[in-house]
């Protein structure tokens, strides 16, 4: 009777224990770090000609966590106007241009590798722009409400050689640590206009532009309309003349790094005792125990750019795509100073989103330090007894201990991890719905389908054509004369505007091209590239004067082909094309296909193909390479 009393009393105990374990549940928190990065201050406000900086390309997770709880903007700046002491201190006063590198939690179609938007914030948010086509919108059913476009027709597409997704633009899977360079500076495309809208508002003449700096493209890629800027002065009179369509900006000397919301799960052990678990972030090694974010920040004046194009357009010499050096600044960091450089703080917080600082913890982060690699150069510098390095990348700490009384966290083992906890077997949860395409008015089953819309009045010149990009989904694109892209007509600019903003860009285009140098390049590393998918050729007749629009991006559905690492360093060209299709390295033989998987013929050993005959469309070419891999690609049929 003793044992069995003795055997009853055991199995209470290991239930209990059990039933103490399963109730050691991890709840979702989330994690929040901020990086502010002190220059040495620009005190001379001529150089109010706009910015440029390289920021690094990398894929912060090892797997892109397809959750709610992630957003996240790699080093970046924020460009705002010179104020000229007639700001209103009565209300929220705020206007910037803010984009760059990251991932966001609306996003549709995101990938470990961060993708990179404009970002401009008209005054107070009145209204956001992301690049065209994309930006601040309310959601209806899921779907973008094109009734009220706000910021998604802020920005005009320029460059006929790059698309524009509106989930973002995409940088190439194979990035790790190579340096995206992108800047903005205003271009004289408009003049001065003394009314907006039929209103006595004036609206100026600088339309901001997105410079970017790449292995696969170089030069202008769209631009900020003034308009965007003066929209909110229609509404508020008090406020024309204090934004970036007239306002110098002012010189840059802070930038940042945010980590805005980070995935983590806390738990508790029998005893009480906190503990986290956050999916380890990444970084690239540049050298040594070091990782360099940031690299060549500058200022301009409008000697940079401004004054050569202005000539140009009125009549001068053509304008040389590199910036004039008398019009550059160099941002320099102080080698001295690495700890004052920057302020970094690093949180777990016991609820998503949670506003109450009881439920803050700060994180013990002396494993990774800001630190200045030379007057040009700012990274982080690792404590690799605590952070791995894991094939050409730093991993940070998993799991974390927290203490209740001093509201703290300390990086752990995973020894040291309580199994109580339910931690270590934790697995992230992902958002595994399918996502809803993004549709424009142009579409038909876009619920705004609008056949008198600027969008389709007067329409594009030719299209529709598709491209699949490495995220996984499928762009269609229409071309547009320039001045008929929907977000120039939303402008309602006066017709002689529009005539001579069509003359300038045919400018650009007749003489500037993706293969120029424009930027000051990087000090050190290498450029980054963009998805290959994005760049493309104009059609025939379409060369000059013409851009492509996105109309639609979707989740592809054709044969699920993704191109890798491999595939970018293969190409075929022109694409698209109707004559001859060449391919850049020898190849054993090639199988088409048509989008529906029908095999229309193979072809052995050739450089090139002749495709005049094949229908108009598009096709899945199967590329069997000399090395025995094999490849997928697709071409259009124009």
């Amino acid at each position: 009777m003793k044992n069995l009393f003795k055997l009853a009393f055991t199995i209470v105990l290991t239930f209990t224990a059990i039933i103490s374990e399963a109730q050691n549940t991890p709840e979702m928190g989330d994690r929040f770090a901020f990086t502010t990065i002190s220059a040495i201050p620009i005190n001379d406000n001529s150089f109010g000609g706009g910015f440029s900086i390289y920021s690094s390309v990398w894929p912060l997770y090892e797997s892109y966590p397809k959750t709610e709880y992630f957003q996240t903007g790699l080093v970046s700046a924020w460009m705002s106007p010179q104020p000229t002491g007639n700001e209103p201190t009565d209300e929220f006063f705020y206007n910037t241009i803010e984009g760059g590198l990251g991932w966001w939690t609306d996003l549709r179609f995101g990938h470990e590798v961060p993708k990179f938007t404009m970002g401009g914030v008209s005054n107070g948010f009145f209204s956001w722009a992301n690049g065209p086509g994309a930006g601040q919108a309310d959601l209806i059913d899921g779907h973008r409400d094109w009734s009220q476009p706000n910021g998604m027709l802020g920005i005009a597409q320029l460059s006929n050689n790059l698309l524009w997704p509106p989930d973002g633009l995409n940088m190439a899977t194979s990035n790790n640590g190579e340096f995206l360079g992108y800047g903005y500076l205003p271009m004289p495309f408009t003049e001065e206009m003394s009314t907006t809208n039929g209103v006595d508002i004036t609206t100026g003449n600088q339309s901001w532009t997105l410079f970017l700096n790449t292995q696969n493209f170089k030069g202008p890629a769209a631009f900020f309309l003034p308009t965007f800027w003066t929209k909110p002065v229609l509404e508020n009179a008090s406020l024309e003349g204090l934004f970036l369509d007239t306002r110098p900006s002012n010189p840059l000397s802070t930038f940042g790094f945010e980590t805005a919301t980070l995935p983590v799960v806390n738990s508790t052990d029998n005893n009480g005792t906190r503990y986290s678990k956050a999916l380890p972030t990444r970084y690239p090694i540049t050298e040594g125990n070091e990782s360099v974010l940031l690299n060549r920040p500058m200022v301009y004046s409008k000697d940079a750019m401004w004054n050569n194009v202005e000539s140009w357009f009125n009549g001068g010499a053509v304008a040389p795509t590199t910036f004039s050096i008398e019009g550059q600044l160099e941002i320099l960091f102080d080698p001295q100073d690495s700890e004052g450089s920057a302020f970094f703080e690093s949180k777990i917080k016991l609820e998503p989103g949670g506003e109450s600082e009881d439920d803050e913890y700060d994180i013990e982060s002396t494993y990774i330090q800001p630190f200045v690699k030379d007057s040009k150069s700012w990274g982080f510098q690792m404590d690799l007894s605590i952070v791995e390095e894991d094939n050409g990348i730093f991993k940070t700490p998993t799991y974390f201990e927290l203490n209740d009384a001093l509201l703290e966290g300390s990086p752990i083992e995973l020894s040291q991890v309580p199994s109580e906890t339910g931690l270590v077997p934790h697995e992230f949860e992902s958002n595994t719905e399918e996502p809803l395409p993004y549709l424009t008015p142009l579409e038909t089953d876009c619920p705004w389908h609008d056949t008198n819309g600027v969008w389709l009045n007067p329409g594009p010149v030719a299209g529709p054509f598709e491209v699949d990009l490495e995220d996984g989904s499928t762009l269609t694109y229409y071309w547009y004369r320039f001045i008929d892209q929907p977000a120039v007509l939303a402008a309602n600019l006066p017709n002689d505007q529009r005539i001579l903003l069509q003359q300038r860009v045919e400018l650009i285009h007749q003489n500037w091209q993706k293969t120029d140098e424009y930027l000051p390049g990087p000090t050190l590393g290498s450029l980054a590239n963009l998805d290959n998918g994005l760049i493309i050729e104009p059609p025939a007749g379409f060369e000059i004067g013409y851009v492509p629009i996105v109309t639609r991006q979707e989740k592809s559905t054709t044969l699920s082909i993704i191109d890798n690492n491999l595939a970018d360093l293969f190409t075929i060209y022109p694409n698209p094309s109707n004559s001859i299709l060449y391919f850049s390295k020898p190849i054993q033989s090639v199988d088409f296909y048509t989008i529906n998987g029908s095999k229309v013929f193979s072809k052995g050993s050739v450089s090139e193909i002749n495709i005049s005959y094949l229908s108009k469309g598009l096709y899945v070419l199967k590329i069997y390479l000399q090395n025995g891999n094999s490849v997928f690609k697709k071409l259009i049929i124009n």
